[in-house]
């Protein structure tokens, strides 16, 4: 794989770990009232994780398959022409992207996920059905994954290939592990942390979707031109 193919990866992961399914829910569970429910907020995070994992590597051996059957079909410069139009639509569809709102009587965003983790938090089995579902699916984390998994290369060796995609699924939690370790060590210092970043979401979770499309389509857009510029049947 190139340099910027895995420079992108770290980018799309560094990204895809602020988004809402990585972040603010996480928050939202460590500020729920009284004890700290800090398996609850791992067990989450755990899941969050082999989830994408499992998905990818699911991809990446099945890609792989395909390659060794077709061959250049997938891995050439018709490859990375189908690429380059993929990550353009994605930034074209990022300037009228706006994220689902299934807002519950005019409340914005961040308090309609608000009510949900207050909701899902009333008991381990209510807390898992909503991480498989809104946790992983509902909101823009999966489109810098799938960009991600366009990213690694269809032929590269398996075990690299799954090493990557670990890596990956690390790094879209690691800011919610910071702050849990700092909640569990530091809970009077962590709170206006923690609160910030409530506010933050607060303002900006309508924004979150489109910010991923479109750096997810110019991330895979680069990828493309540079695997364009250097294929001599490009």
């Amino acid at each position: 794989m190139s340099a910027v193919a895995v420079g992108s990866l770290v980018v799309l992961a560094l990204l895809a770990s602020t988004s809402v399914g990585t972040l603010f829910v996480p928050v939202l569970l460590m500020r729920l009232p009284g004890r700290l429910r800090a398996g609850w907020v791992l067990g989450y995070l755990v899941t969050i994780t082999v989830g994408y994992l499992a998905f990818g590597v699911l991809i990446v051996l099945g890609a792989e398959a395909a390659a060794d059957r077709f061959g250049d079909n997938l891995d050439g410069w018709p490859a990375d022409w189908w690429k380059l139009g993929l990550g353009v639509w994605m930034f074209v569809l990022s300037l009228r992207f706006v994220p689902k709102r299934r807002a519950d009587r005019g409340k914005p965003l961040a308090a309609y996920w608000s009510d949900r983790v207050r909701r899902a938090a009333d008991s381990p089995r209510t807390l898992a059905r909503f991480t498989l579902s809104e946790g992983l699916l509902e909101d823009g984390t999966m489109f810098p994954y799938l960009g991600a998994l366009l990213l690694v290369d269809p032929r590269l060796d398996p075990v690299a290939a799954v090493a990557l995609l670990s890596g990956y699924s690390l790094l879209i939690i690691l800011p919610a592990l910071v702050l849990l370790a700092m909640r569990l060590a530091l809970p009077e210092r962590t709170g206006p942390i923690l609160t910030t970043v409530d506010t933050f979401f607060d303002r900006h979770a309508a924004g979150v979707t489109g910010w991923i499309l479109a750096t997810g389509g110019v991330l895979i857009t680069m990828d493309a031109v540079v695997r364009l510029a250097s294929s001599p049947g490009g």
